[in-house]
């Protein structure tokens, strides 16, 4: 073959692979990962691409517990807020549609760190609950809801919101720890456009939201946590890095390259 000819299939098998590289988008995803640190407490993770906190779309990101097969309202659920620009977790009471900063049940351990290209998020809590609180339990099933969106004071709409059924595996272990981590919890997720919502003075309206695919769960070897992807592509590993699909592309142009030459 000419070189001329090989220089030009060369290119072309690049900007195939380059394609399919650039349509696996890994910005939206979000994963939610946890471990059992004690008996009666429970660590969690929420895991955020640092490319999404410069939209104002990505003022906030709220988390809620339901007991399993429960409605996607947020009513009634066990509410948690990340402040995403501030690095804050707040507990809250969501009671009808609305939600009001709830201090008497109190999260420890909130911290923010940078992990790859995510922003890591995380605290810890009773597994036993309050007033408006569930008790967790691990090995049980839970409804979770979702939602993100602006946030302005004390102002926050939502963009987007959804749903995941999911199990709190108990066999995690707290990070560092020598053993390999918990199995997956797997469950469908319902995700989609939310409702709307609003709020002002620290009351916010919600709305359940419908459709979506599926998601499952993944274990964690670094941090022997478990981890369930919560919104948009699975093509991201808990600590920001790429999936094996693009070392792999990067493998086949490497390949075809010594092939050619």
């Amino acid at each position: 073959m000419a070189k001329s000819k090989k220089q030009v299939l060369l290119l072309f098998l690049l900007i195939s692979l380059a394609s399919a590289y650039t349509t696996k988008t890994i910005s939206s995803s979000v994963v939610l990962g946890w471990y059992f640190p004690t008996t009666a407490t429970i660590t969690f993770y929420l895991s955020v691409p640092t490319s999404n906190l410069s939209s104002k779309s990505w003022g906030y990101y709220g988390l809620g517990f339901k007991t399993s097969g429960s409605s996607s309202k947020m009513s009634g659920a066990d509410c948690v807020i990340a402040v995403l620009s501030k690095g804050t977790v707040d507990s809250v009471a969501c009671t009808g549609n609305n939600y009001t900063p709830e201090d008497s049940f109190s999260l420890s351990g909130i911290t923010s760190f940078v992990n790859g290209t995510n922003t890591v998020y995380q605290w810890t809590r009773d597994l036993s609950g309050g007033t408006n609180h569930m008790t967790l339990a691990g090995g049980t099933s839970y409804k979770v809801i979702w939602c993100y969106g602006q946030y302005s004071g004390d102002y926050i709409q939502h963009s987007k919101d959804g749903s995941i059924s999911l199990t709190l595996t108990y066999d995690a272990e707290a990070p560092g720890s020598s053993n390999s981590g918990g199995s997956s919890s797997g469950g469908s997720s319902s995700g989609g456009s939310s409702s709307g919502g609003s709020s002002s003075g620290g009351s916010s309206s919600g709305g359940s939201s419908s459709g979506g695919s599926s998601s499952g769960g993944s274990s964690d070897s670094t941090t022997n946590s478990t981890w369930v992807t919560l919104t948009g592509s699975t093509n991201l590993t808990p600590d920001g890095t790429l999936s094996s699909a693009y070392s792999l592309s990067l493998a086949s142009i490497l390949a075809i390259y010594l092939a050619i030459y």
